[in-house]
């Protein structure tokens, strides 16, 4: 090749270079500005800032929800705008008990927001009747909430940990009429939809029971154990499935890896709930957690750790042998669930050898780290809940009855009849116990 073809060439892939470029330029057009052949929809999604596809609006406020370098979210379950829950804590510069009703403005929708299929559409006129509506609704369902104003939304836990957020937009097309929207962000889909359901019907104006218990009435277990027992007479198992289940949630709480502690402390608390497992079996996993016996059949040194370990983590909010750094809220959180769920099972002598367990475990007394629970029921009604519901198993002895103070208990009657319905009811239960 001489020098004539050589500059040729060179030229040649230089004008394919630039003509690349200007390929590249037209597409890297923004919306709102101009162009020959106008906007590129591929480059306006490609150039924008990844929050922006998820902001519904500039505004400072709404820019402070969306840091730089949010994730796009991935699923339909999975809002964008995702919160922490482990800043979820009630603090009075951010957090606070209820909206703004003064103006409460409604942020218009994002061009690019998903919407979820769990939404309602109201006129904007009725904003003010509707956000009335949710509060009402949180309370009933007992429903941990953390209220913003820019954009309007509400941050929920359940008592059955279960993440959600309630959203309030102005709808695109539409600026006379607004949008609610429920997503789910951790947690059980079924009882997300449970949850979601009575959100939205209650906002559509129909009369639900929101309420929802916890324990299954007394003759309905007796009446399901007694049809289980029937039908485990006419199978033939060698193995007794409650020592399985026990030496699986052994395994798991024992484990080095965080989630499968997390998932053997929710076994625990399933196992201990009559509701879910009936009455005999969750005795015997409340007497195995609490008293450190053995189920029939099962090697008393292969599940003594379960004792320790749970009964450590309701006392000392950290797993033995580690510091409460490396024990997570939720950790603390789901032994505190497997315990009040036990003693509501034990006989009162059984109770007194259960306080005696933990104090020759932790050398702390349970009721001491019960009553100090309840007393930040402002900041953490669910944790003020169960240790309301175990002080409640314990008030059949004296001498529980006699350390617990009544103006204590009123405070969190107070705090549950504003926000927290369930934590009213079980107050309510406590004072009555006491004044037996």
């Amino acid at each position: 090749m001489n020098k004539n073809e050589n500059r040729k060439y060179e030229e040649s892939s230089l004008d394919g270079v630039s003509a690349a470029g200007s390929r590249d330029r037209r597409l890297d057009v923004i919306p709102g500005s101009t162009a020959p052949n106008g906007p590129d929809f591929r480059a306006a999604v490609m150039h924008l800032a990844e929050p922006a596809l998820a902001r519904p609006s500039s505004t400072p406020e709404t820019a402070k929800l969306f840091p730089t370098g949010t994730a796009i979210r991935q699923s339909a379950s999975v809002p964008i705008n995702t919160f922490n829950t482990e800043k979820m804590e009630f603090t009075t510069e951010v957090n606070k008990a209820t909206w703004k009703k003064e103006g409460p403005v409604l942020t218009r929708m994002g061009m690019y927001h998903p919407l979820e299929i769990s939404h309602i559409r109201f006129p904007c006129d009725r904003l003010s009747e509707v956000l009335d509506f949710l509060e009402e609704v949180f309370r009933a369902l007992s429903l941990r909430t953390i209220y913003h104003d820019a954009p309007l939304a509400a941050s929920c836990e359940s008592l059955e940990q279960l993440e959600l957020r309630v959203s309030l937009w102005k709808d695109r097309k539409d600026s006379a009429e607004a949008v609610l929207e429920v997503q789910r962000v951790l947690g059980d889909s079924v009882l997300f939809c449970m949850y979601a359901k009575r959100i939205l019907n209650a906002v559509r104006g129909e009369k639900l029971e929101l309420a929802m218990s916890r324990h299954v009435p007394m003759p309905a277990l007796r009446k399901a154990e007694y049809t289980l027992q029937y039908a485990m007479r006419e199978t033939n198992i060698s193995e007794d499935p409650v020592v399985s289940a026990l030496e699986i949630a052994h395994n798991l709480i024992c484990a080095d890896r965080h989630d499968a502690r997390i998932l053997g402390l929710e076994s625990l608390c399933i196992m201990t709930d009559p509701g879910k497992t009936g009455l005999e079996t969750a005795e015997r996993v409340a007497r195995c957690v609490l008293l450190g016996e053995a189920a029939s059949q099962t090697n008393h040194a292969v599940l003594a750790p379960i004792q320790e370990r749970v009964l450590t983590l309701t006392v000392l909010g950290a797993w033995p042998g580690t510091s409460i750094r490396e024990a997570g809220k939720r950790d603390a959180y789901l032994a505190l669930v497997t315990v009040a769920n036990g003693l509501r099972l034990l006989a009162p002598a059984d109770l007194t050898n259960a306080l005696n367990e933990c104090v020759r475990l932790t050398g702390v007394e349970l009721v001491e780290v019960l009553l100090a629970k309840v007393e930040e029921a402002a900041h953490h009604p669910h944790s003020a809940y169960f240790a309301l519901e175990a002080l409640e198993a314990l008030c059949s002895l004296p001498a529980v009855r006699g350390h617990i103070q009544v103006p204590l208990v009123k405070h969190a009657q107070g705090v549950g009849s504003s926000s927290h319905a369930a934590l009213a009811s079980v107050s309510s239960r406590v004072l009555v116990a006491l004044e037996a």
